[in-house]
């Protein structure tokens, strides 16, 4: 096995997002000898560009991550690594997926999410995702703005996080893909701000180069969306 540093680390952080990045900053400025392990295949690597980081926004997911490890690299107390966490054993040693050792005091998981696409159960929202479906409305709702949007979701909570959607569009539709996800109250809120709601089966989403243009339901019907989110 290789041992990359048989030096005990102060922290080990894993994942690279902006969040552990910063957190390897903050703590390499503290003097604490810090490692980070990011495998470089985030949730948002998809995506055009990232927005709602000061002085960062609108830059594509990749280029943010050079500029943050070009910014690291003059301090002496910290060390990136490019790979995958796969496996901390007790007294918190962390091994990688090419074999390499670190021991650390202590472990900051700054991992994120990724959506399993598959679990969502919509044909063609693998082309849409990251171009013009997205799960954050916080972070694309703007370029979105004014559209006619799709919201789908089969979960409770979806009503909610429609509402939400609808500060940056008035045109929204909520696709339950075959499930009563909205009780009776909350489809009357949502009738009251406008919102529709679709229960039927969803057959696919027709796309062209990423852009949504349909949603393609199980009767044949068609409704026309350029744009949309996940709930899930």
């Amino acid at each position: 096995m290789d041992t990359m540093d048989k030096k005990i680390k102060d922290v080990l952080i894993v994942g690279g997002g902006p969040a552990g990045m910063n957190a390897g900053l903050v703590l390499g400025r503290a003097l604490m000898d810090t490692v980070i392990i990011n495998e470089e295949k985030p949730r948002n690597l998809v995506t055009h560009a990232s927005h709602g980081f000061l002085t960062r926004d609108g830059l594509h997911p990749a280029g943010f991550l050079e500029i943050a490890k070009q910014q690291i690299e003059q301090y002496n107390t910290f060390t990136y690594k490019k790979g995958l966490v796969s496996q901390v054993d007790n007294g918190f040693k962390v091994l990688t997926d090419d074999g390499s050792e670190f021991v650390t005091k202590r472990i900051v998981f700054a991992a994120g999410i990724k959506d399993d696409l598959s679990k969502i159960g919509l044909k063609g929202v693998q082309e849409v995702y990251g171009k013009s479906v997205f799960p954050c409305p916080f972070c694309d709702g703007w370029e979105r703005r004014n559209e006619s949007l799709a919201l789908f979701g089969k979960e409770a909570g979806v009503a909610h996080f429609a509402k939400t959607i609808s500060n940056w569009t008035n045109d929204l539709i909520v696709f339950t893909n075959g499930k009563q996800a909205v009780d009776e109250d909350e489809m009357e809120v949502l009738k009251k701000n406008n919102i529709k709601v679709v229960e039927q089966e969803i057959e696919e989403l027709i796309s062209e180069h990423g852009k949504l243009k349909e949603v393609k339901l199980n009767d044949g019907s068609s409704i026309k969306r350029t744009g949309g989110f996940l709930f899930s």
